[in-house]
């Protein structure tokens, strides 16, 4: 449940997010990118199960992503809208809103261990998940007057390299937070996600030792689950059949009703796992 929180926590900042401001610039291919969101949302909620098959576990989690896929609808209502009135200006804001959502939709699926990439339709629009999204220029603003959380601001650097796909920077960024702060409260999670950069860089043994820190060290982390799945998943990919089925079972029987449980059992279904 923690960790549907942390989630649920993630999102609701980012639907909390700014005014749109009017503009029609560009508001085609926004609007393929919301559609693109909306579908893999959809792919998504199929992970965890049909609305009357959701476990109590799941519920919250689920409730997050319809609030997501109803946001989605109502930046796809504002383009059409845009597009109508022919109104001119800009359409930063909304561009950021929609790259924001994007950030979102990869690390959920990096929860569920679903491959976000895989979730595009083939007529998704112009819009290619291997382009960055578009850069947003800001005028400059005056230095913050509190002090820097130096803390935060490795954290966040490595969580913003993991979504621009930079995953050595990622692992670094990670390695070093964890170094500098081992006692800090997003330990856990910076092993977590240090072990998924290794996983995306095919380095299955080092993301297996990452995970095994959350499983050995942070028991209450709220990535535990996410931490067992992806390991099984690793040390398959690594050769260690027998220990990855061990891993995966050792999910399903302590946490039965967690959508990663649920994730875990479609695996060892597979022969070929």
């Amino acid at each position: 449940m923690k960790r549907i929180l942390i989630l649920g926590g993630l999102i609701s900042a980012v639907l909390a997010t700014g005014c749109i401001p009017n503009g029609t610039g560009g508001g085609g291919n926004l609007s393929a990118r919301v559609d693109k969101h909306d579908q893999q949302i959809q792919s998504l909620l199929s992970q965890v199960g049909q609305v009357e098959q959701v476990l109590p576990g799941q519920a919250e989690m689920w409730s997050q992503m319809q609030t997501m896929r109803q946001e989605l609808n109502a930046l796809t209502g504002r383009i059409d809208d845009l597009r109508i009135s022919g109104g001119g200006g800009g359409d930063a804001g909304l561009r950021d809103r929609v790259s924001r959502l994007e950030s979102v939709v990869r690390q959920m699926a990096a929860q569920m261990s679903v491959n976000v990439d895989s979730l595009n339709s083939p007529d998704a629009g112009a819009y290619s998940p291997a382009s960055p999204p578009p850069v947003v220029q800001r005028a400059p603003t005056p230095a913050p007057a509190t002090p820097v959380d130096t803390a935060s601001a490795l954290y966040d650097a490595g969580i913003k390299s993991f979504d621009q796909r930079r995953y050595k920077e990622a692992a670094s960024s990670f390695k070093e937070f964890i170094a500098t702060y081992p006692s800090h409260k997003l330990a856990g999670n910076a092993h977590f996600w240090e072990g998924e950069s290794w996983f995306q860089l095919k380095d299955y043994a080092r993301a297996a030792l990452a995970y095994q820190e959350v499983i050995a060290k942070f028991p209450g982390s709220p990535k535990l689950q996410s931490s067992m799945l992806k390991q099984g998943m690793a040390l398959s990919s690594a050769g260690k059949k027998q220990a990855a089925r061990e891993r995966l079972n050792e999910l399903v029987k302590r946490y039965p009703a967690s959508p990663e449980a649920g994730r875990a059992k479609q695996l060892l279904a597979d022969s070929k796992f």
